[in-house]
C-alpha cells in the first residue's frame, strides 16, 4: 500500500528556526494517518545548535523527515547580486532568506513537486488537497491577494499609482491574478526545466535601483508574480487566508457593487491563516486561532526560547505608550477576530 505523501517547503534564517519548528508540529497535527511528509529546509542562516534541534525534532516525529539546503554556502555569488535589492527601512528589511526560494528547485533536485509555506502562518486543516492539486503544465498553483486582485483601486504604497497601472508599468504584466508568495504549491520539476531560478533572478536585476526602490512595494512577490502570470492555477483562498483584511475586502467589494458570498466560507472556515502584516502568532496571543499556535509551539524543543522571546518583546512593548495602552485595552469584537483584553487581562479570544 502507498502511503499520501508531501513534500514542504520552509525558508528563513536563524530568527525563524524556532517558528519552522512550529509549523512543522502544526502541520504534523493535522495530517491523515499515514501521510509521510518531507519537509526542504532552506537555509539562510541558520546556526548549528538550531539545526541540530530542528534535525532532532524531526526525528521524533515518525511521517517526517528533514531536508536542509544551505543556500548561503551554495549561492553565496548569485545572492551577492540580490542583496542590493532591498528597502532600506528598519521596519521592511531582507535577509538572504527572502530571495532564497528563487533556487528551491535546484536546491531539492530529487523533488518533482513542493508546497512552500511562510513561517508566520497557522495551519488549522490538512494539507494535503492542497499538494494534490494538478499543476503539471504550470509553474504552480497559488492564492488570489484580493486586495490588489479583484481590488484595483488600491495605490502603490510606493509609486502612488493605481496598483494594477504600477504592475503594469513595470513588468509588462497584467495584475488581474496578483497573488501572495506566502504560500504557493511549486512544480520544481517545471521550475528546474524552464530555468525559473535565472527568470526570477533576471526580471529582479533588470530593474534599476532606483525604479526598485520608488516602484517595487513586494520583494520578491512582485518578482514571482511577474515570472509566474499566466503559468499557474488557483487554490481556494482557505489556503492563504489573510482573516485581519477581511473587513476591508468586504468594504470595497460592496463599493464596487463586486460579490463577495463565494469567499464568505472561505474567511470563516481557513486551512491556513497568513499573518503576513506586523503582528504575529508569537507576539499577539489574542490572534484568531493563536492557541493553535501555541500548542504547537509548546511541543517543539524551541517552546522556552519561543516564551522567552515573547516576554522580551512584551517588555520592550511595555515601555512605550502606545504598547502599552494596546497591551492594558484590546477590542475586536467583529466576526473573525474577537477578544476583548481589559487591564492586561484577556476576557475574550478566538477559539
Amino acid at each position: 500500500m502507498t502511503h499520501p505523501q508531501m513534500n514542504i517547503v520552509l525558508s528563513g534564517d536563524d530568527n525563524y528556526s524556532k517558528y519552522m519548528a512550529v509549523t512543522m508540529q502544526n502541520i504534523v497535527h493535522f495530517l491523515a494517518p499515514g501521510t509521510k511528509v518531507n519537509f526542504l529546509i532552506l537555509d539562510s542562516g541558520i546556526r548549528p545548535e538550531s539545526k541540530a534541534k530542528l534535525q532532532q525534532f524531526a526525528d521524533t516525529l515518525d511521517q517526517v523527515q528533514i531536508h536542509i539546503f544551505d543556500i548561503v554556502e551554495h549561492y553565496a555569488d548569485e545572492l551577492a547580486k540580490l542583496a542590493p535589492y532591498r528597502h532600506g527601512s528598519k521596519k521592511n528589511t531582507i535577509t538572504a532568506g527572502t530571495y532564497g526560494l528563487f533556487f528551491v528547485a535546484e536546491a531539492f533536485p530529487e523533488f518533482d513537486k513542493a508546497l512552500y509555506i511562510d513561517v508566520d502562518v497557522i495551519v488549522r486543516q490538512n494539507l494535503q488537497p492542497a499538494f494534490d492539486t494538478d499543476i503539471e503544465d504550470k509553474y504552480g498553483a497559488v492564492v488570489r491577494m484580493l486586495t490588489h486582485a479583484q481590488l484595483g483601486s488600491l495605490k502603490s504604497s510606493r509609486s502612488g499609482k493605481p496598483f494594477p497601472q504600477n504592475f503594469q508599468d513595470l513588468f509588462g504584466k497584467s495584475s488581474e491574478n496578483y497573488f501572495n508568495a506566502g504560500v504557493q504549491l511549486l512544480n520544481l520539476k517545471r521550475m528546474r526545466e524552464e530555468k525559473v531560478k535565472d527568470q526570477l533572478s533576471d526580471t529582479l536585476t533588470n530593474i534599476p535601483l532606483e525604479v526598485f526602490h520608488t516602484e517595487v512595494n513586494y520583494h520578491n512577490q512582485d518578482i514571482f508574480n511577474a515570472v509566474f502570470a499566466g503559468k499557474v492555477a488557483f487554490l481556494p483562498t482557505r489556503y492563504n487566508c489573510q482573516v485581519k483584511n477581511v473587513n476591508k475586502i468586504k468594504r470595497r467589494f460592496l463599493r464596487l457593487g463586486l460579490d463577495f458570498s463565494e469567499f464568505q466560507p472561505e474567511f470563516e472556515n481557513p486551512a491556513i491563516i497568513h499573518y503576513s502584516g506586523r503582528r504575529k502568532p508569537w507576539n499577539d496571543k489574542n490572534l484568531f486561532a493563536s492557541e493553535l499556535w501555541w500548542d504547537a509551539a509548546s511541543r517543539t524543543p524551541f517552546a522556552e526560547e519561543i516564551n522567552q522571546k515573547y516576554q522580551q518583546d512584551l517588555g520592550k512593548k511595555l515601555k512605550t505608550a502606545k504598547g502599552l495602552l494596546n497591551w492594558l485595552f484590546d477590542f475586536r469584537l467583529d466576526k473573525h477576530q474577537k477578544h476583548i483584553k481589559l487591564f492586561g487581562i484577556t476576557l475574550l479570544r478566538d477559539r
